[in-house]
């Protein structure tokens, strides 16, 4: 039976709905996050059918130490996609460093494609204008590493055509679909996303180019902060 990846971030129904479509033709595993970040304490209660993967604590939301923790455990579900071998990627975002680490991942093995869920927009939800020019580059980053993962997905679902509206000046959103879940799913939402992602089979990623290599190579820019060296 081939096998599916779902990543993400505090979002159990979207999860759980996304499974239940994909368990019929794949074994599927769910990685999550062993920290929760209201409580601000590693996770007491976890659920059997969900993989937990560390990731270092953090203090603050809006501070630099939540975005260096979700590198780290972006770089921790990389390692291990690599063990897992997926044949298909389904990532919830934020955050975007999952995005460009799934996005590696699929381009490095063809034939494995990604589905990218955006749940928020990330930086532009976030409070940073009044960190002035000192977050401009961060910022840059953080958004170039979600619309370079956006461009290589072939298929994006979104909460809200909100998201989809903002997004659309930045990326291509032409295999964009929003996916409503505050409001009870009725039987033709869920069929609507089962086509997309039936559909999603047959299309190939905008973004390759890169060479496929033996192995699976290390997420080189999250290694130090890892402490892990080649």
């Amino acid at each position: 039976m081939k096998k599916a990846v779902i990543a993400g971030i505090n979002q159990e129904t979207r999860i759980d709905l996304i499974r239940s479509i994909l368990e019929p033709a794949y074994d599927v595993t769910v990685l999550v996050q062993d920290f929760d970040h209201v409580t601000r304490d590693y996770k007491v209660r976890r659920r059997a059918d969900y993989e937990y993967v560390h990731m270092p604590r953090f203090r603050k939301n809006l501070s630099a130490g939540r975005i260096m923790s979700y590198i780290r455990w972006s770089a921790n579900v990389y390692r291990r996609i690599c063990e897992i071998e997926p044949d298909m990627l389904y990532v919830i975002l934020p955050p975007n460093s999952l995005a460009w680490q799934s996005m590696r991942y699929c381009r490095r093995r063809p034939g494995v494609k990604l589905i990218t869920d955006i749940y928020n927009v990330w930086p532009e939800a976030l409070p940073v204008a009044r960190l002035g020019k000192a977050a401009s580059l961060p910022t840059a980053v953080w958004r170039d590493m979600r619309n370079r993962a956006l461009n290589a997905s072939a298929l994006t679902f979104t909460e809200c055509n909100l998201y989809r509206d903002i997004l659309s000046e930045q990326v291509d959103v032409s295999r964009f679909v929003t996916l409503y879940l505050c409001k009870p799913q009725e039987e033709s939402v869920l069929k609507s996303v089962e086509k997309k992602i039936e559909e999603y089979k047959t299309l190939s990623p905008s973004g390759g180019g890169e060479r496929r290599t033996t192995g699976c190579p290390k997420p080189w820019r999250a290694l130090w902060l890892s402490g892990q060296s080649e």
